[in-house]
């Protein structure tokens, strides 16, 4: 275990250490930006954001229709899903083609 040397006006003179257990091993991943490998800030493809917007109001919708027994608003629920996936799918490869 490693630990940090005492400073000089600290009570723990004469070379002893302070060991920091309550710090985790692995790096810490912000909720706020994504850093890739070369530390970069990885940000996705608007089509993948907008895909995924698509995909669950698409299951809202379809969940709305089924509960209500509305086969239009059901299909259209459907058919909006599939679009968010396709669009989720050509962000992805927009991500691959940049390298993210």
């Amino acid at each position: 275990m490693m630990g940090v040397p005492a400073r000089p006006d600290s009570p723990l003179r004469g070379g002893a250490a302070v060991s920091c257990n309550f710090l985790p091993a692995s790096p810490v991943y912000s909720a706020q930006a994504n850093f890739g490998p070369d530390r970069t800030e990885y940000i996705m493809d608007k089509d993948r954001v907008e895909g995924i917007g698509k995909q669950i109001a698409g299951s809202v919708k379809e969940a709305a229709g089924s509960v209500v027994g509305d086969a239009k608003l059901k299909a259209e629920g459907k058919a909006e899903k599939t679009e968010g996936k396709l669009q989720n799918a050509v962000g992805g490869l927009k991500d691959a083609a940049r390298g993210k």
